[in-house]
């Protein structure tokens, strides 16, 4: 599923299609004449063009990670990217007037980095780069929840609240990037107590800064659900800023309606019973309908150009099969379930078959192509193409846990050939259980 800074229509691509490359990863690509790694010509030749808020740090290193973030983190944080992207407008403004999340980006950049390049691109004592980083941000971090104790909110203390939070969602995806669940765990944790904080400011205070709270509440939550589909932990998320969260807002409503399968899977294990749910299948796939309208319609109303909204409408139909392969897997209450599954599933493959060039919406495949993957065990053709796409993105997004879950549908195919009962989330549940969760985003 997402996060990756989902959160509105800040997900569309300006002028881009889904099957087609950016005129500027063109020209990026016709600059490359040298025999150095790809990536590091680009960094390099966006240090040349600096085009960053006063405020930022100029030395050469720094420069080159803030280059980094802005053309391979940021257009990755969203469903598909624009020129209104906040992970550039947003945060690249609050950053200069917050030490914290000036390190985290930092930090962030390092670590990604580090990933995409499988220690191939960068020196070895990057490593110690990103602790370096990491631990400024946490000093940065320590000293922001101090000044809360010790001082009453003011505009200025919350401005620096805005930075804090976003350095901590920050090191919430460092830590996804690299594989470290504890750390992810922990982080997305600590995001969401310090939104609540927040939310609990006064309002005459922290009005000027509540497009920013709300940005942020959608992206954790959004998190929160993908974390909460094979963790196998409790939900945690408290409904206090949580109900504020407007379903009229891309994917809030088809988090919502993931959120009532979890549950429904977790009340069947912890009763062991594979009767009477909650919902039954119709009543599921009538609000993953209404998700995807909702999603639609916000995006019919969204200043961008037709391409752009073709994308997303891509992406949102995306979701909304993958979604319904999901649940039929864990309602499966007789033939309903199944034609559901087989439908689902048929026009998802034709809907992943579609796209010859995933870089404009390679950040949010994850969860659709590892969906279409638990229902193709028996077909070596869908297979192969599942595998390709899956180590395509992963090749684009350089996320660790890629990987990861492109081991573990390999693992579950083998397992599918002995015994086709096999459940993928029963053995989501196993890897779970044993510390080493699986997180499809």
């Amino acid at each position: 599923m997402p996060t990756k800074a989902r959160s509105t229509q800040s997900k569309e691509s300006a002028g881009q299609t889904e099957c087609c490359e950016s005129s500027s990863d063109a020209a990026a690509k016709e600059s490359q004449s040298d025999d150095s790694p790809p990536e590091a010509q680009a960094v390099d030749q966006l240090c040349r063009q600096p085009r960053y808020p006063p405020g930022m740090p100029q030395d050469s290193t720094s420069r080159k990670l803030f280059y980094h973030y802005d053309q391979a983190i940021a257009p990755r944080m969203v469903w598909v990217d624009t020129a209104d992207n906040p992970f550039r407008n947003i945060v690249m403004q609050v950053a200069t007037q917050s030490p914290a999340l000036m390190s985290s980006i930092l930090t962030l950049a390092s670590g990604d980095l580090r990933a995409r390049s499988h220690d191939s691109l960068i020196p070895v004592n990057n490593g110690s780069q990103i602790n370096r980083y990491q631990e400024q941000t946490l000093s940065h971090l320590v000293n922001h929840l101090k000044d809360r104790i010790e001082n009453q909110p003011g505009v200025n203390q919350l401005s620096q609240l805005a930075g804090a939070v976003l350095a901590t969602f920050f090191l919430s995806h460092l830590s996804i990037n690299l594989g470290d669940y504890s750390a992810r765990r922990l982080h997305i944790r600590a995001t969401w107590s310090m939104i609540e904080h927040w939310n609990l400011s006064p309002p005459n205070v922290h009005a000027s800064l509540a497009p920013i709270r709300d940005f942020l509440l959608e992206e954790v939550y959004i998190l929160k659900t993908c974390e909460f589909v094979t963790s196998f932990q409790p939900w945690e998320l408290p409904y206090g800023a949580a109900s504020s969260i407007s379903i009229q807002k891309p994917f809030v409503q088809y988090c919502h309606t993931i959120l009532d399968v979890v549950h429904i899977d977790r009340n069947k294990r912890e009763y062991e019973s594979t009767t009477n749910p909650q919902l039954p299948i119709e009543a599921l796939v009538a609000k993953f309908e209404e998700a995807r309208n909702l999603s639609k319609k916000y995006n019919a109303t969204y200043q961008s150009s037709a391409a752009s909204r073709a994308t997303f409408d891509y992406v949102v139909d995306l979701f909304h099969y993958a979604g319904l392969i999901y649940t039929s897997q864990v309602v499966n209450d007789g033939p309903e379930s199944q034609k559901v599954a087989l439908n689902a599933h048929q026009t998802l493959l034709e809907l992943i078959r579609q796209c010859s060039d995933l870089s404009v919406i390679a950040q949010d495949l994850a969860w659709p192509i590892f969906l279409a993957g638990t229902k193709c065990y028996d077909s070596p053709n869908d297979r192969s193409m599942i595998e390709e796409k899956l180590a395509e993105i992963m090749g684009i997004t350089g996320f660790t846990e890629r990987q990861r879950l492109l081991l573990f549908i390999k693992e579950y195919w083998s397992l599918c050939e002995e015994n086709p009962a096999t459940n993928w989330i029963d053995m989501a549940e196993r890897y779970a259980k044993r510390g080493e969760p699986i997180f499809i985003f």
